[in-house]
């Protein structure tokens, strides 16, 4: 998809206000409790959007409502980008 083509998101500068969301993931057990692994690229998705910060459609993606979106190893470059603060 082309970047003309995507949708602008309004964004928050607060990370609280964005999960983690990923087109492909695992449950696995983790002792006692069954948890969620992305397998792909994490992105950062507000709740009642269907778009992800940089612009991707993310409608049928795995959600992680209880994770914020965070800097880690696997997070989407482009949606750091977005939620950086202004000031840096």
């Amino acid at each position: 998809m082309s970047l003309a083509a995507r949708q602008v998101v309004p964004l928050s500068r607060s990370r609280h206000d964005w999960y983690i969301t990923a087109s492909h993931g695992k449950l696995f057990w983790d002792g006692p409790e069954l948890r969620w692994r992305p397998l792909s690229v994490t992105h950062a998705k507000r709740f009642g959007t269907n778009f992800t910060a940089c612009g991707e459609r993310a409608y049928s993606w795995h959600k992680e409502w209880a994770r914020p979106f965070a800097s880690t190893d696997v997070a989407c470059a482009a949606c750091l980008d977005a939620l950086r603060p202004a000031d840096m």
